[in-house]
């Protein structure tokens, strides 16, 4: 719409540049006048010729007005970080990016609540927000108050289930279950810290896994949707949200006990965290131990648990003879501590 002043009752008529009519007016009492322009007209430079005419047929040409158009929506604008909190509790993360310079740029969380916004400089953007769902929704605005399409950052809440086999003599398998409320959570890290005298025998099954003493795992679109609940006649049924139906992942990570003479429950602790652009809700339940796993003597080594004054007494009882039976002995128990040595 053009608006413009002039003599009350003059007629208006307005053209482009190259002499097209573009809209016509009458200017009111107040001496103000406006029109919509219903031709198309072409991104870039235009020029508005006004024209004013009495009553008595005389025209007048006003000042031309030069305007630069631009009708194309923002383009969509980038998610380059997702900065996590520190804190466990702390829900406030940042989120970075890049768009054109002189968008504005929003974020809003799953319930439509904004949650942060920014003015684009240099084509970088950042803020800061708490979140409370998810997933995020980041759109670019222009001057225009025109808006970008949307670009959807995931936003999920991780949970995760560390299981160490009960009993443990040589070896045994500890498995690790990732749940998510989002199965399309991306970028799911799970890290391991095995048990005082573990280490991981091979290579953990269901994820890409790196490490002996800390082993960590990427679960990245590996999380699969749990399957809703089925009624008597076949059909799903929804007994709960179907966000909180999820999805879920499982890593089995094969242990050998390193130390093998010790005997007693021993633990291992397991993390799940969210990384490439995407945001974890709720890490409280992120962390478990598990402390139900006893380590027993193997082959060739006796365990001996640390309150059992019998055991204690049989190793001083071994000691002596050795002592006494001279050098034959005394080579044999040399080879059995390099073997001991072996075992550890």
């Amino acid at each position: 719409m053009l608006f413009g002043r002039g003599e009350p009752g003059a007629a208006i008529a307005v053209a482009s540049g190259n002499g097209g009519a573009l809209c016509t007016a009458t200017v009111d009492s107040q001496g103000d006048w406006s029109c919509t322009v219903t031709t198309d007209l072409a991104d870039g430079e235009q020029t508005f010729v006004p024209t004013a005419s009495d009553r008595a047929g005389r025209s007048t040409v006003g000042a031309s007005v030069a305007v630069t158009l631009d009708t194309t929506p923002p383009r969509t604008p980038t998610v380059t970080a997702v900065t996590q909190p520190t804190a466990i509790g702390e829900e406030s993360p940042t989120l970075s990016g890049r768009a054109d310079a002189g968008d504005s740029v929003t974020v809003t969380g799953g319930d439509g609540t904004v949650l942060c916004s920014a003015n684009v400089l240099g084509g970088a953007w950042s803020c800061t927000g708490w979140v409370s769902s998810g997933p995020l929704r980041v759109v670019a605005t222009d001057r225009a108050a025109r808006s970008s399409p949307a670009v959807m950052v995931p936003a999920t809440d991780l949970r995760v289930e560390l299981d160490l086999p009960d009993r443990i003599v040589d070896t045994g398998v500890a498995t690790i279950v990732v749940r998510s409320n989002d199965s399309g959570a991306s970028g799911v890290v799970v890290t391991l810290t095995l048990p005082e005298g573990f280490a991981a025998a091979g290579e953990a099954t269901g994820a890409q896994c790196t490490g002996e003493n800390t082993v960590t795992c990427s679960l990245d679109r590996q999380i699969t949707p749990a399957a809703p609940p089925v009624g008597p006649n076949g059909q799903p049924v929804s007994l709960v949200p179907a966000g909180d139906l999820g999805g879920s992942a499982m890593v089995t990570v094969p242990l050998r006990a390193a130390v093998l003479c010790r005997s007693g429950p021993v633990s291992g602790t397991g993390r799940a965290s969210v990384t490439n652009k995407a945001l974890d809700l709720d890490r409280t339940n992120n962390s478990v131990t598990d402390s139900s796993t006893l380590v027993e003597g193997g082959t060739g080594c006796q365990a001996v648990p640390s309150n059992d004054p019998k055991g204690a007494s049989a190793f001083l009882y071994i000691g002596l003879l050795l002592g006494s039976l001279g050098l034959t002995v005394g080579l044999g128990g040399w080879a059995w501590a390099r073997r001991s040595d072996r075992l550890g």
